[in-house]
């Protein structure tokens, strides 16, 4: 028989700001009793999964956020894809959520209690400026190496001490 031994639960991210890939959006369906009526009714949520990015600590843990289905000017969903999106959706406009994934965003993290255990939350997630307001990444021209040999000083003059004199 194999030995197991029981785990505990892995200490949440800390709060602040991380980089975090939108690597999966999985619909999920929900249970519960309504209070008014006692009946049992189901609800369909979507859980955003995130990978964390360029953090020294934290860089690869998953965090997941769960937001429901509804997609109105106030929902945390429309938010944040607005936000992701940087720009305001019209209404009637249609998005599909898979445009996002892959794409890296500002998550703004916080911890919550729940019973005896912490939970790191995701309270905002937010496009990622480029510092010069372009989205066009740098880049570094390629040099040849007639423009090395063009820049290098001319040493053939130098007297590094090796000449014999005679005498």
């Amino acid at each position: 028989m194999p030995k197991l031994v029981a785990e505990g639960y892995p200490d949440p991210i800390p709060p602040g700001l991380y980089e975090g890939e939108l690597k999966t959006i999985t619909e999920k369906t929900s249970f519960f009793k309504n209070a008014d009526t006692g009946e049992e009714e189901r609800r369909t949520y979507y859980q955003w999964g995130f990978q964390i990015r360029n953090d020294e600590e934290y860089g690869g843990r998953w965090i997941n956020a769960n937001v429901s289905s509804s997609f109105g000017p106030k929902s945390k969903q429309r938010q944040w894809v607005e936000s992701m999106l940087g720009r305001t959706l019209a209404t009637g406009e249609e998005f599909d959520t898979d445009d996002l994934i892959g794409g890296i965003y500002h998550l703004t993290v916080h911890n919550q209690k729940k019973g005896d255990r912490t939970f790191a939350e995701i309270s905002s997630v937010k496009k990622i400026r480029s510092q010069s307001g372009s989205s066009k990444k740098a880049t570094t021209p390629e040099v040849t190496d007639e423009e090395v040999e063009a820049t290098m000083p001319d040493f053939s003059d130098l007297d590094m001490g090796n000449d014999k004199k005679s005498a």
